[in-house]
């Protein structure tokens, strides 16, 4: 394993464990909050509506600007990382995807063979997510990086 590295000095991110070593830049964080007020407030809006009509769609996909501005603010603090936590991002995302396409798949099966009949997997996004974050873990332990 490798020593760990002294962290970015002008990190004062609250997602200090996931991104020690560069803060997030601002887009990201402007895309990440924008992103979960917008989807909560998706969530109220088309709460049981389903006649909500064009305003209904326009509502549905007011989150997807703010996320896509979480994601290039994202790409770009980890363009500024170094080698080692480039390296950590990509085993945490290669992690990720598959287990993400597993749960997705079984569920997905488990759903049509009778079981999960009045379960919608809309609400369950968390579940594709999740993996990230315990690939980010585990790339994390694995380079001796514990914080």
């Amino acid at each position: 394993p490798m020593p760990p590295t002294t962290p970015h000095p002008k990190n004062t991110s609250p997602f200090a464990p996931f991104t020690r070593f560069a803060p997030l830049t601002p887009l990201a964080y402007i895309g990440g909050i924008g992103w979960v007020i917008s989807f909560f407030i998706a969530l109220f809006v088309l709460d049981g509506d389903s006649q909500a009509g064009p305003f209904g769609l326009v509502v549905a996909f007011l989150p997807v600007p703010f996320f896509i501005l979480f994601l290039v603010g994202f790409l770009r603090t980890t363009r500024s990382l170094d080698e080692l936590h480039q390296r950590i991002q990509l085993e945490a995302l290669a992690f990720a995807f598959p287990t993400a396409v597993v749960i997705v798949m079984a569920l997905g099966l488990v759903q049509k063979a009778g079981y999960l009949t009045n379960e919608s997997f809309h609400d369950n996004w968390f579940l594709v997510a999740m993996p990230y974050f315990i690939g980010l873990l585990l790339a994390r332990k694995r380079y001796g990086i514990n914080s």
